[in-house]
């Protein structure tokens, strides 16, 4: 039976970030067993990149190839005609109900959206939103993109343009366009999806330890 973003989107992609490894064989397995078709795509190594400031903030190596990444997707689905897709970062994990739970927020969602925001982020003071209903929350700054789903052709070119511009992370990059009410970012009003990274300083429970900070 096919998983619902298989279901409802063109194509799934899955970033990861060098050779088979530890966090490899865990999300290949973890997304199998979860009935998702997907494919892979490796990020550029760090080393392309060098570190950049923008007078008070360091965009690290590791920040810029997830953007590289990202911004390969959407040139690839762009010329490939593909109108929909998800974007599945390799420390993504669905809570258990995921379909029931999906279902109704995107049953729920405004037909005006571009972006589809999964990823879970536990700091909410970080976050500027609107509710729009019981299930759905309208997004103009959230951080993290552990589990993203865009469509609408015509905005993949200037997303992808901003990213490679950009002296910031995707994540940035996205809530510059929410703010600016270039595209329409909507999330679920309870967690859908959880990271299994964890950043130094903040917590260490989780399997892996981030590869962007």
């Amino acid at each position: 039976m096919k998983h619902v973003l298989n279901k409802l989107f063109q194509q799934v992609f899955v970033i990861t970030t060098g050779l088979p490894n530890e966090r490899y064989t865990h999300f290949y397995n973890y997304l199998r067993d979860q009935n998702i078709n997907f494919d892979i795509r490796v990020a550029v190594d760090k080393n392309f990149f060098e570190t950049r400031y923008d007078g008070t903030h360091e965009i690290n190596r590791s920040e810029q190839s997830l953007s590289s990444q990202y911004a390969s997707i959407f040139y690839e689905c762009y010329y490939t005609n593909v109108d929909s897709f998800v974007v599945i970062e390799d420390d993504n994990v669905f809570c258990q109900d995921f379909e029931d739970q999906f279902n109704i927020f995107f049953n729920n969602v405004p037909s005006d959206w571009d972006v589809l925001h999964l990823g879970d982020y536990l700091l909410d003071q970080n976050i500027k939103k609107e509710k729009i209903n019981d299930y759905v929350d309208k997004i103009y700054i959230k951080y993290t993109t552990n589990c993203m789903i865009f469509r609408n052709k015509e905005n993949f070119i200037k997303i992808a343009e901003c990213a490679i511009r950009s002296k910031y992370q995707i994540d940035f990059v996205l809530n510059s366009l929410y703010n600016n009410k270039e595209i329409n970012c909507y999330a679920p009003n309870r967690s859908l999806t959880n990271q299994l990274s964890y950043r130094v300083g903040v917590d260490s429970e989780n399997k892996f330890k981030s590869l962007i900070r």
